[in-house]
């Protein structure tokens, strides 16, 4: 995962991953100098795979949750990433473009005020 000018590597910033999958990318995060990781998925048994494959790595939380309901505080996380969950609550739209509002809100939510909100579509 590179970085760049553009998008400054700040790893004290506490990173919220929605919709983790079996996903490096977590891991890669932590190899960066991310100590504040919170990945979620909706599957118990994607979580559980995850706890055991990086319980090595201090700092990456892990949670069963629906993105569309996030049970975190407000303003509880300085970057929100999203890399392909939407692809799944979206197959039954008709518009790929419109986008699920409970899922965006709930991320809005959770994303302290002025931060980062990066979708991958």
């Amino acid at each position: 995962m590179a970085t760049s000018p553009t998008s400054p590597h700040r790893p004290a910033q506490s990173t919220h991953l929605g919709g983790c999958g079996n996903s490096a990318l977590s891991h890669d995060l932590h190899e960066l100098g991310y100590t504040d990781v919170t990945s979620i998925d909706f599957s118990p048994a994607c979580i559980a795979a995850m706890r055991t494959r990086y319980a090595h790595c201090p700092g990456l939380r892990w949670a069963v949750m629906d993105i569309r309901a996030l049970a975190f505080p407000d303003a509880a996380f300085d970057v929100v990433l999203e890399k392909g969950t939407l692809d799944v609550l979206m197959v039954e739209e008709t518009d790929p473009w419109d986008v699920s509002p409970q899922a965006v809100a709930s991320m809005h939510r959770v994303l302290a005020e002025g931060k980062v909100t990066t979708v991958g579509l």
